[in-house]
């Protein structure tokens, strides 16, 4: 089968997820052989944590393939329904919360960042846009938390991360003067979501993005005693073999309104349903996901959305 435009996405049980490629023209045959090609290593007795990879059209998924585990203790196999930790991929969900409410007239970009956290006084010259553009100059908070004596294999909750960055009282650069990958700017943005919209990020992207799109896999963790039906389990290679690595301050920030890593989301199926409506600009009149690639053209350079063009 020759398609004209495909979208592979690929899971990767260790890792989380990558973002969906586009991809040209592509024969249906050679690319389920050259599929099981990569997912040989994890196949047949030297089965480990797995991968699974997705072809889609249309939103329809045309290939499926799959090996290795899910769970390691349990032997529970990798299949489309399991929900991975997806990581910073998240982000954009947090970018665009901010573009919708920006878009309502709610959020203006290019305000102050202390127009909507007054106590965050010390950025008042931190824009919006600088913190979706990863242009504000603020100090990390992973590496705040470090520094701050705290082991990888603490519980750190969001007020805590939050408390760091707003105790700062330098930067590490000007607003605006260079790009550099940081999580402290989608902290800060979650908490401008939270404190405009009156609503935990959570329930924020539940009623504006997961039931609209039938997203019934994708959830922002709100504690650490959740249990998650169908979870990839993290795995980390000992040397000896696969082991489950100590949780580290990233992964046990407690509340989901970091949006750097607490999103457990992105079966296959939730990708499925999310793509076409970022693809062709929302045909769900109570959504219009595809407004979101607008509204991070408007936004600059930034790191945390899909490819404009799937």
């Amino acid at each position: 089968m020759n398609l004209k435009s495909v979208v592979v996405s690929v899971v990767v049980g260790m890792l989380g997820a990558a973002p969906a490629i586009a991809m040209p023209a592509l024969d249906e045959g050679a690319a389920r052989e050259a599929m099981r090609r990569a997912l040989a290593p994890w196949a047949g007795e030297a089965a480990g944590p797995g991968a699974i990879i997705q072809v889609a059209h249309e939103g329809e998924p045309i290939i499926v393939e799959m090996t290795g585990y899910a769970d390691l203790e349990h032997a529970a196999p990798i299949t489309e329904e399991t929900r991975f930790h997806v990581a910073s991929v998240s982000k954009q969900f947090t970018a665009y919360a901010i573009v919708r409410l920006a878009s309502e007239g709610l959020i203006d970009l290019d305000a102050s960042l202390a127009a909507y956290i007054p106590e965050a006084g010390v950025y008042r010259d931190v824009t919006v846009r600088d913190l979706l553009a990863h242009t504000h100059g603020i100090r990390d908070a992973m590496s705040l938390v470090g520094a701050s004596g705290v082991r990888s294999e603490d519980v750190v909750t969001n007020a805590h991360a939050l408390g760091l960055i707003l105790r700062q009282r330098a930067m590490n650069a000007p607003p605006g003067e260079a790009f550099a990958y940081n999580n402290s700017g989608f902290i800060l943005l979650a908490e401008v979501v939270e404190r405009v919209s009156g609503l935990s990020l959570s329930d924020y992207c539940r009623g504006l993005i997961f039931q609209p799109l039938g997203m019934d896999d994708t959830v922002y963790v709100d504690s650490l005693a959740t249990v998650i039906p169908n979870r990839a389990q993290s795995y980390a290679w000992t040397g000896e073999g696969f082991g489950r690595p100590i949780l580290t301050a990233l992964l046990r920030l407690s509340r989901p309104s970091t949006a750097l890593s607490t999103l457990w989301a992105f079966s296959m199926t939730a990708l499925a349903r999310l793509m076409p409506m970022v693809r062709n600009g929302g045909s769900t009149a109570a959504l219009r996901l595809g407004a979101m690639e607008a509204g991070m053209r408007a936004i600059g350079r930034s790191c945390c959305v899909f490819p404009a063009s799937i």
